[in-house]
Formats: structure tokens, sequence, C-alpha cells
């Protein structure tokens, strides 16, 4: 675990670094870290931004690597499922979002085309867990991540063995 003291930590991001909303010093600094590592926790408090803090990461990628060409997955409780959606609207809009919701994720990730990020509960991510498995995912982002503390359940273990073939992992 990183204590992050604010005034001797780095705040500087690449020059090419462009926000559609202003971060605040705290999220500077953990978009650098972020930036700087490709497995990371964010154990910061509720209502801090670390949504937005992930949606800069992955839309620097996006803009300027497109590693991230490959998608995003976002695993989240049903509860914010819709809440990370309209954040994308508001800290990057140009980031491509689909929502997997209903009884059809299977066809919704056949349309990969048109999505950059794909957002989808815990709950329906192990039970598609043969779907999700066959993508080569850029970023692989778990909300509320004690949702997979007890390793040895059906969930956890599905989760896990999707997140080994992201190319970076963050944990909030």
């Amino acid at each position: 675990v990183i204590e992050i003291k604010s005034q001797h930590t780095d705040t500087r991001l690449p020059e090419d670094f462009k926000f559609v909303t202003e971060p605040f010093h705290h999220q500077k600094i953990a978009i650098n870290l972020g930036l700087k590592n490709k497995a990371f926790a964010y154990f910061m408090e509720m209502g801090t931004g670390k949504t937005k803090v992930i949606l800069d990461i992955i839309g620097y990628y996006l803009e300027k690597t497109r590693e991230l060409k490959r998608p995003t997955l976002i695993v989240c409780p049903v509860s914010v499922m819709y809440n990370w959606e309209r954040q994308v609207k508001i800290h990057r809009p140009d980031i491509k979002v689909r929502v997997l919701s209903g009884v059809a994720h299977e066809k919704q990730l056949g349309l990969m085309a048109d999505a950059d990020l794909f957002i989808v509960n815990y709950e329906s991510a192990w039970r598609i867990y043969d779907a999700l498995i066959q993508i080569k995912w850029g970023f692989m982002v778990l909300d509320e991540s004690t949702r997979i503390k007890n390793r040895s359940t059906k969930q956890a273990k599905a989760i896990i063995k999707i997140g080994k073939i992201a190319s970076r992992r963050y944990i909030l």
C-alpha cells in the first residue's frame, strides 16, 4: 500500500495529456501513479473522484497508443453501472461506452466495434465468463473490488482469470 502525501508526490503529467474536466491536485497524483503502473489499487475515499481518474487514464491511452485499441472492461456492482456510464459522458465523452445488461450479454459483446468500454456487474461477469475470456482487454477495472475478496468463489475465480489477460488492471 502506498500512502500518498500530496506535498511530496509528483503531479506532472505528459504534456499532451488533455482533460475534459480539470482534475484536482490529488487526482493528478492518482493519474500519475496509474500511468506508471500497469496494475494498481486505488484505496481512495468515496467521493474523491476515482472514476474520473480511471477514465482520464483510459482516455489518454485510447488517444495516444490505442494499446488500447483493445476495449476496456469495467466490473462493478449493479447499483453503479449507470453512474459509470454518466461519468464517461461527463469526463470523457470521446469514449464510446456500452452497458452490458439484460439477458443478451454475449450479443452485446459481439458489437465490439461500436464501443471502447464495456460495463458489466459482478454477478453477470462470472456468468458470461466464456464470452469475456475470449476478448483481449486493454484495461480491466474492478470497482468496489471487495466483491472478489473471497478468492474461492466462482465469481472471484472467473474475474481474476479475466484480469490476467488484460494489459492494465486497476482496482478501486
